[in-house]
C-alpha cells in the first residue's frame, strides 16, 4: 500500500513537472514568434517590398506569438491552441507571398514548434499542414516529396520525444531515489545523533557510577581495615584478663589444695568449674576472632612444607577421641595405606580437621563419626561424616558464614562460637583448595575439603595408577 501511494505521488509529480515544462516552452516559442513577427514587419517595410500579404504574415506571426505569450502563464492549454491554429493560419497566409516549394519548410518549422510543446499538438499540426499542402500543391505527384519530408520529421520527432521522455523518467527516478536516500540519511543521522546523545549520557552516568564505586570501595576498605584493627585490638586487650581468669580458675578447679587444707563446698566447686569452662570458651572465641581478622587482613602466616597428611589426620582424631570418650559415639578413620605428601601448613590443616571433628561431635548424640581421604589426579579430598541431626537446605547454604550457628536444641557441654567453619574455609582457600558440605535433615552431615597435590605428587600418582605394559 505504501509503495502504491509513492508511485501515485511520483506520477502526479511527473505530470505537474511536465505541464510546467510545456508552459515554459509555450512561453518561449510564443516570445520567439513575436520577435519573428516584428523582424518580418521591419523587413517588409525597410526592404520596400511592401505587400498586404507580406504584412499579413508579419501581423499574424506577431499576434499569434503575443496572444500565446500572454496566455501561457494563466491558460497554458489555450496558449497551445493559439499556437496550433495560428501556425496553420500563418502557413496559409505565407502561401500567398512565398514560392510554393518553400511552403513545406515553413510547415516543418510549425510542426517542430508544436511537437516540442506537446506530441499531440505536433501530430495535429502535421495533419493540418498535410491538408494545407494538399490544397496548395498541383499536380498531386508534386505532393509526395513535401509529405515525405513532413512526416519523416514527425517520425524523427516522435522517436526523439520517446527517448527524451525515457531520459526524463530516468532522471526523475534518479532524483527521487536520491531524495529518498537523502531522507533516509537524515533519519539515520537523527537516529545516530540520538544514539550518540544516549551514549554520551550513558558514559557520563557510567563515569559517575565508577566514581561512586571507587569511593564506596575506599570506604569499604577503610571500614574493613578499621574492623580488623578493632578485632585485633580488642582481642589483644581481652586476652590478658582472660588468661588471668583462666589461670586462677584452672588452679582453683584442678588444684584446690594450693589454697590450704580446707574442704570446698560442692556448690563452690561447681561454680568454679563453670567459670573455668566459660573462660576457656571465651578465650577460644577471642582466638577465633583474631585468626579471622588476620586472615582477612592477609596477615595470617601460612608456613607450608612437605608434610604427611595421614599423620596430621591421625593427630586430630587422637585429640578429639578424648572429647567423645564416655559417649555413645564411635570415632573412626578410613584412610588409604599411602597418602602422597602435600605442601601444606600442618598447624592450619590440623585446626581445620579439629574444627570439623568438634562440629560433628557437638551435633551427634549417638552413632559414629567417620574420617576418610581419597586421592584423585590433582587433589586429595578429606571428608568428615557423622550420623547426627543434619541440616536443612537453607542452613546448609549459610553454614560457612561468620557467626552463623545452626539453631538446634541439641547442644553439648561446650557451645560453639559460629566461627570455626568460617576460619576453616579461609585456611583451606589459603592452600588453594575448596570446602563444601552435604547434609540431610535427621540423617547426618558430611563436610569435605580438598588440598591440591604438588606437581611431583600428581605425576607420581598418575604413573602409579597406569598399568605397566608387558615388554615384547
Amino acid at each position: 500500500m505504501l509503495q502504491d501511494d509513492q508511485a501515485d505521488k511520483m506520477a502526479r509529480d511527473i505530470q505537474v513537472n511536465a505541464e510546467e515544462l510545456r508552459r515554459q516552452l509555450t512561453s518561449a516559442i510564443a516570445l520567439v514568434l513575436t520577435v519573428v513577427g516584428c523582424l518580418v514587419w521591419f523587413w517588409v517595410v525597410a526592404g520596400r517590398a511592401f505587400t498586404w500579404w507580406r504584412a499579413a504574415v508579419a501581423i499574424s506571426l506577431f499576434l499569434e506569438g503575443l496572444a500565446a505569450w500572454l496566455l501561457a502563464s494563466r491558460r497554458p492549454r489555450v496558449a497551445r491552441l493559439v499556437l496550433l491554429l495560428g501556425s496553420a493560419v500563418s502557413l496559409a497566409v505565407a502561401a500567398r507571398t512565398v514560392a510554393i516549394t518553400d511552403i513545406p519548410y515553413f510547415a516543418v518549422l510549425a510542426v517542430i514548434a508544436n511537437f516540442s510543446i506537446s506530441p499531440p499538438s505536433g501530430l495535429i499540426a502535421a495533419v493540418l499542414s498535410t491538408a494545407s499542402l494538399g490544397a496548395l500543391f498541383q499536380p498531386r505527384e508534386a505532393l509526395v516529396s513535401p509529405l515525405i519530408l513532413l512526416w519523416g520529421v514527425v517520425g524523427l520527432l516522435a522517436i526523439s520525444e520517446r527517448g527524451r521522455h525515457t531520459v526524463l523518467e530516468w532522471a526523475w527516478n534518479s532524483q527521487e531515489r536520491a531524495n529518498r536516500l537523502l531522507r533516509e540519511l537524515r533519519e539515520r543521522q537523527g537516529q545516530l545523533n540520538q544514539t550518540l546523545t544516549a551514549l554520551t549520557e550513558a558514559t557520563r552516568r557510567l563515569q559517575r557510577v565508577g566514581h561512586e564505586l571507587a569511593m564506596a570501595r575506599l570506604r569499604a576498605e577503610e571500614a574493613r581495615r578499621m574492623k580488623e584493627q578493632f578485632a585485633a585490638n580488642i582481642s589483644h586487650e581481652l586476652r590478658t584478663p582472660l588468661n588471668l581468669i583462666l589461670g586462677f580458675s584452672e588452679m582453683m578447679f584442678l588444684n584446690p589444695d594450693v589454697y590450704g587444707d580446707m574442704v570446698w563446698p560442692a556448690t563452690l566447686r561447681r561454680d568454679v568449674q563453670q567459670i573455668y569452662q566459660s573462660s576457656r570458651q571465651l578465650l577460644d572465641l577471642v582466638n577465633d576472632v583474631l585468626d579471622l581478622a588476620r586472615v582477612d587482613a592477609a596477615q595470617m602466616p601460612v608456613s607450608k612444607e612437605i608434610a604427611d597428611l595421614r599423620a596430621v589426620i591421625a593427630e586430630a582424631v587422637a585429640t578429639v577421641s578424648d572429647l567423645v570418650r564416655g559417649h555413645d559415639l564411635e570415632l573412626r578413620a578410613d584412610l588409604p595405606a599411602v597418602l602422597p605428601p602435600l605442601n601444606m601448613d600442618r598447624t592450619r590443616i590440623r585446626q581445620v580437621l579439629l574444627n570439623l571433628l568438634n562440629n560433628a561431635a557437638r551435633f551427634t548424640e549417638h552413632g559414629s563419626i567417620m574420617v576418610r581421604a581419597e586421592v584423585s589426579e590433582r587433589e586429595v579430598v578429606v571428608s568428615v561424616g557423622d550420623t547426627g541431626i543434619g541440616m536443612s537446605v537453607e542452613e546448609l547454604a549459610r553454614i560457612f558464614d561468620e557467626f552463623y550457628q545452626v539453631d538446634m536444641s541439641l547442644r553439648r557441654h561446650r557451645e560453639g562460637t559460629g566461627l570455626g567453619l568460617a576460619i576453616s574455609k579461609r585456611f583451606v582457600e589459603l592452600h588453594g583448595g575448596r570446602i563444601w558440605a552435604e547434609s540431610e535433615l535427621g540423617k547426618g552431615s558430611t563436610f569435605y575439603f580438598s588440598l591440591p597435590l604438588s606437581e611431583e605428587a600428581a605425576l607420581a600418582h598418575l604413573l602409579a595408577g597406569r598399568p605397566v605394559e608387558p615388554q615384547s
